[in-house]
């Protein structure tokens, strides 16, 4: 069963972004000229465009659209078009942004690390810990697509560009034997240290 999403005028109200009087007035007036209500809302100066494109994300629900929004990375119309070819390509939202241009993967992966509290790192400037490569086998960090990189506390340090991806978490932990913390790195970077 396909989630409903609020109506605009329910997440600003909620949010205190509009009083119930202004989107009367609002709601009035998209009756009689067929506007957006959202636009009508900024037109009559009662909220701003970024506001408004935030509570529109919310409204759709995406979290990753939402602070990418909010960091001012995209505009509500390109997440728009992203989600809308999401659904038609049926790959993670991050991946449709990086191939409609709409964001390079390195500010993806920043923005996925604020949501998910994972530190950021360069790979290029990192020295990679032997002892903690030599802790999964090549052939696993290619198909997983990840780079152990350190060893601190008796925790392994594991570089990826999917940090959503908790199956591949779990696998390395089953594997290693070890406590795993994760960082998050560009794929392309990750990809030149495993490659054969």
């Amino acid at each position: 069963m396909e989630k409903v999403p609020k109506r605009l005028g329910e997440i600003l109200i909620e949010g205190e972004i509009v009083t119930k009087e202004q989107l009367k007035k609002a709601l009035e007036i998209q009756r009689k000229e067929k506007r957006l209500l959202g636009e009508i809302l900024v037109d009559l100066g009662y909220i701003a465009k970024e506001k408004l494109d935030l509570a529109l994300v919310r409204q759709f629900g995406s979290r990753l659209g939402e602070i990418l929004v909010k960091n001012k990375m995209i505009n509500f119309e390109q997440l728009h078009k992203a989600l809308e070819r999401q659904r038609d390509v049926n790959s993670p939202l991050g991946e449709v942004l990086i191939a409609l241009g709409y964001i390079s993967e390195e500010s993806l992966l920043k923005s996925l690390s604020t949501r998910y509290g994972m530190p950021f790192i360069k790979l290029a400037d990192y020295k990679v810990n032997v002892e903690a490569l030599n802790k999964l086998p090549m052939e696993l960090c290619r198909d997983y697509n990840v780079l152990p990189i350190d060893i601190k506390e008796g925790c392994l340090i594991v570089a990826t560009a999917t940090p959503e991806d908790i199956i591949t978490e779990e696998n390395i932990k089953a594997i290693t034997g070890m406590p795993v913390k994760v960082v998050i790195a560009l794929r392309a970077e990750i990809r030149d240290r495993i490659s054969p």
